[in-house]
């Protein structure tokens, strides 16, 4: 809110966006040890295990999906 008491920018952006109230489905990792990665998010998270493959893994809760595959560290492949 302005000081005039008028939504800022950014609530009128948000509001009118087409996305809101979008929700992340799954998102995929890409790291040098994915079952390593794979095996914090089961236990940070409370998520539970999927097995895909031999260098995929699965984690997942009621309400978020995440993938971890070997590859480049830190690498956000792909988010829906």
């Amino acid at each position: 809110m302005t000081a005039e008491g008028e939504p800022d920018v950014t609530t009128q952006l948000l509001e009118a966006s087409p996305l809101w109230p979008a929700t992340l489905d799954h998102i995929r990792y890409d790291s040098p040890d994915p079952a390593k990665l794979a095996d914090f998010y089961i236990s940070a998270m409370g998520m539970t295990e999927t097995p895909l493959g031999a260098s995929e893994f699965g984690a997942g809760s009621t309400s978020l999906r995440l993938l971890a595959r070997h590859g480049s560290p830190a690498d956000t492949a792909a988010a829906a």
